[in-house]
């Protein structure tokens, strides 16, 4: 035996294993320069007309935004270090009035909510979006664009006097984008006389007035590709697996009847009247068949007992490929248990948690900075002011399916002193000042009204094995 074939080697990488197995990868952005479009196309086709791909944005929607969206608490402090409520409440006011549709969105369609929900749903589907500042009198306002208005054929080498573009991204020597070249009209939706334009006109957009939101998964990518990607293809072979059993099981509820005779006469429409026959029953016609020819019925036994085994197979691949419960996809709970079901969400939920903080680095962060350095001489604010205001952001949270429980254990995590009111509060979505100013609020009206809230007082039940 040779040195060689000693060698300890990976069988993954061996060309015998599996022959039409990918050998050679090509980098990240010839691969969405080349197949983009279609992921793209295919994923909408599944928004459409696939039930769990529909499902799954839905569930990023929710998940991630929640009702009332990520909401901005802004803590500016003063010069001894105590929250500034006069800039804090001033700021935050402000920003609600100006997350309207009228003043949101350049086309006033959309408000900030509606644009946070846009925007991760467009990401999960499309794989990315741009979001573009157009600067108005004091303020700013956002207009949306899908991925088709970057040209992925708009491709130039670096020069000696002039920078790369890369699928219609200008970017410097460091990679970093310069310019954006936005189709001035959807390359899917530029109707004219003739049909499509031969030529393609671009706005040059400079790179501080977007923001591109794509998840980055390899290094140097410029472009994003589709979360539902890796189980695109399962997703489609099995909406057409059900359709075919769904077709398959209305033929096999569907009889056909054939009447005979031992004479051999043939019994048309009106013979059969007489003996009282029916033509037809259910809206299926009945039929004679001529004198010594026999049929052999199609009678297919669907769906096949193994239908909700495969499909359930099929479908938690689905989900643990798109980072979500199987029961949160498909709605099926007849498999859970507490112990499953509490595992199983634990973890998804800290995914979301971690999309969230994406987001909001992609999106919220930018979208405020920008924000506040349009309105902040309108708002009387002054640079020393703004230099001080400092910013969180609070995404939706989730309650548990025994919310009792919950409570108990965030009360003795603070009794015990290792979490506070505020991180109590921000778990289920909610902002700890909001609170005590509505507390203060309902004990002020109660003592107008002459009411006494009583003071509830709770202790930690033991928790007890069912």
């Amino acid at each position: 035996m040779s040195l060689e074939q000693n060698i300890r080697k990976w069988a993954a990488a061996s060309p015998t294993v599996v022959r039409d197995w990918i050998a050679q990868s090509d980098s990240i952005n010839k691969d969405l320069r080349e197949q983009s479009t279609a992921l793209r196309a295919r994923a909408r086709d599944l928004e459409q007309n696939n039930d769990y791909a529909f499902k799954y944005l839905g569930l990023t929607e929710l998940n991630t935004i929640g009702e009332h969206g990520i909401r901005l608490q802004v803590k500016a402090r003063t010069n001894r270090g105590k929250l500034d409520t006069r800039i804090n409440r001033l700021v935050e006011k402000a920003f609600i009035k100006w997350q309207r549709a009228e003043t949101c969105s350049i086309d006033g369609r959309l408000n900030w909510i509606e644009i946070q929900r846009l925007i991760i749903r467009s990401c999960a589907r499309d794989g990315e979006v741009l979001i573009r500042f157009v600067n108005t009198n004091d303020s700013i306002q956002l207009a949306i664009y899908d991925a088709d208005f970057l040209d992925n054929d708009l491709n130039r080498p670096p020069g000696l006097n002039q920078n790369q573009i890369i699928q219609g991204i200008e970017v410097n020597k460091q990679g970093r984008p310069v310019a954006y070249y936005l189709l001035k009209s959807n390359p899917t939706d530029m109707p004219t006389l003739f049909g499509k334009p031969t030529t393609r006109e671009y706005e040059v957009v400079s790179a501080n007035d977007v923001i591109h939101i794509y998840k980055t998964d390899r290094p140097n990518q410029v472009r994003g590709a589709s979360w539902m990607a890796s189980v695109m293809i399962h997703m489609l072979m099995l909406n057409r697996y059900e359709r075919a059993e769904m077709a398959a099981a209305e033929m096999s509820a569907k009889k056909i009847g054939f009447y005979t005779t031992p004479t051999g006469d043939y019994l048309d429409g009106e013979k059969a009247q007489e003996y009282g026959l029916p033509t037809n029953v259910n809206g299926l016609g009945m039929m004679e068949l001529p004198t010594g020819v026999d049929v052999n019925l199609l009678d297919p036994n669907h769906p096949v007992s193994a239908y909700a085994d495969y499909v359930s197979g099929v479908l938690k691949g689905i989900a643990a490929g798109l980072g979500v419960t199987y029961h949160a996809l498909s709605g099926d709970l007849t498999q859970v248990n507490f112990s499953s079901i509490r595992a199983g969400t634990i973890e998804e939920r800290d995914r979301w948690k971690a999309v969230q903080q994406w987001l909001i680095s992609k999106l919220h962060t930018p979208v405020f900075e920008r924000w506040l350095q349009q309105n902040a001489a309108s708002l009387g604010l002054s640079q020393g002011e703004v230099d001080r205001i400092e910013i969180s952001w609070q995404p939706r949270g989730w309650t548990w399916v025994d919310p009792l429980k919950d409570l108990q254990s965030h009360q003795l995590a603070y009794q015990l002193g290792v979490t506070s009111l505020s991180e109590i509060a921000g778990a289920s979505g909610k902002d700890l000042e909001e609170v005590f100013d509505q507390r203060a609020k309902e004990k002020a009206l109660a003592e107008e009204y002459g009411l006494e809230i009583n003071q509830i007082t709770t202790e930690v039940i033991p928790d007890e094995e069912n």
